[in-house]
């Protein structure tokens, strides 16, 4: 495989460009799991209030597609997913999840294609085990207990000059 196509095969697709991630996550210390939802957010704020009373979150579709691909890890359950097209107002259930366990990716397939230039809202629940692995969100032990924590990073550090 090419260097390129090496690369490429690691970038997810480019027919959606998401513009904000709200991510809810329920952590049960106890029983060592949590679950949450996270749901994707455009630039200018998108408003569906037949659906919901408050600011919605969306996907930019930039080419007409019915897939929609996002990282997920192999140890990540989903659960219910929907997806509204903001001109249609219609709630969409995939037809189909796909996993890749080898680029840790999952395909939810949807029996309608999303029009290019269109907005479209999406929401996954999600749940999983507390592991060990020291990646994603993992759990860790101390003589008072366990305690969950993540490895999040900043996207872009702010660059500031000293001239003392």
């Amino acid at each position: 495989m090419s260097s390129k196509k090496a690369i490429d095969h690691y970038r997810l697709p480019t027919d959606l460009r998401p513009r904000h991630y709200d991510l809810t996550i329920r952590t049960d210390l106890q029983k060592e799991n949590f679950s949450g939802f996270v749901k994707i957010e455009c630039a200018n704020k998108c408003y569906l209030s037949r659906f919901f009373e408050s600011r919605v979150t969306s996907l930019d579709v930039l080419k007409a597609t019915n897939v929609v691909t996002f990282n997920a890890a192999t140890e990540l359950n989903l659960g219910h997913s929907t997806l509204v097209v903001a001109s249609s107002a219609e709630e969409l259930a995939p037809v189909e999840t796909k996993f890749d366990a080898s680029t840790q990716r999952a395909s939810l397939i949807f029996g309608e294609e999303l029009p290019a230039g269109s907005k479209a809202i999406l929401r996954i629940n999600f749940e999983a085990v507390l592991t060990d692995s020291l990646t994603g969100y993992y759990k860790s032990t101390w003589e008072r207990g366990i305690y969950a924590l993540t490895q999040f990073a900043v996207r872009e550090l702010p660059t500031h000059t000293y001239t003392g």
